[in-house]
This record gives C-alpha cells, sequence and structure tokens, in this order.
C-alpha cells in the first residue's frame, strides 16, 4: 500500500531486489553518508546503472538532478519523474528550467 502512495519507495525496493540479485557490490565508508540535511553524491558513471546502484545502497532517498532531454523519451521520462529526478538544462539553453533545477535542488 505504501508503495502506491509513495512511488518513490516503490523504486528504491525495486532497485534493492535489482542490484541485489544481479550485481555484487560492498558499500565502503557508507558513515560518511550524513543521516540528516543536504548532502551530493556524485557518481563517475561508469555504466548507466551507477544511479540505480546508488540508490539501492543509500539509506535515504535521493533526487537525481539529470539532463532534460531524457525527459522527453516516453518511458524514461515518466520514470524519472517518478523517481522525483530533477531536469536541468545549460542556463542560455533553457534559463527558466536551469532556475527551477537549483531552486528544487535547495528545497
Amino acid at each position: 500500500y505504501i508503495f502506491l502512495i509513495v512511488p518513490e519507495y516503490l523504486l528504491r525496493f525495486v532497485a534493492f531486489v535489482l542490484t541485489r540479485l544481479v550485481y555484487r557490490f560492498r558499500i565502503v565508508h557508507d558513515e560518511r553518508l550524513p543521516t540528516t540535511g543536504p548532502a551530493v553524491l556524485v557518481c563517475n558513471h561508469v555504466s548507466f546503472v551507477d544511479a540505480v546502484l546508488l540508490m539501492a545502497a543509500s539509506p535515504r532517498p535521493i533526487r537525481f538532478l539529470m539532463d532534460h532531454q531524457i525527459f522527453k523519451t516516453p518511458v524514461l521520462g515518466w520514470l524519472f519523474k517518478l523517481a522525483k529526478a530533477i531536469p536541468i538544462a545549460p542556463q542560455k539553453t533553457d534559463p527558466a528550467t536551469y532556475e527551477a533545477a537549483f531552486a528544487a535542488a535547495r528545497a
């Protein structure tokens, strides 16, 4: 029931199950991730699975900043909106999206 009300938890649960079934990874220095307040986590994008692994490994919800163009892809756009990802664009390309991304990241 909670998964229907808060889809973010469903996505985190699916990410947790899939990563534990498919990948073997070890979490190192998880005490460095603050339990409250803002934090910036940076993926080096070895693959597109980085974000899923990060979501599965984190004890707290994560909001991702993503290029605004990916939100135009039908299925991926819907999925990222469900995950509360924040679209960002270059300031010269789309100033409104740029400012909205920073406002959402501060919230």
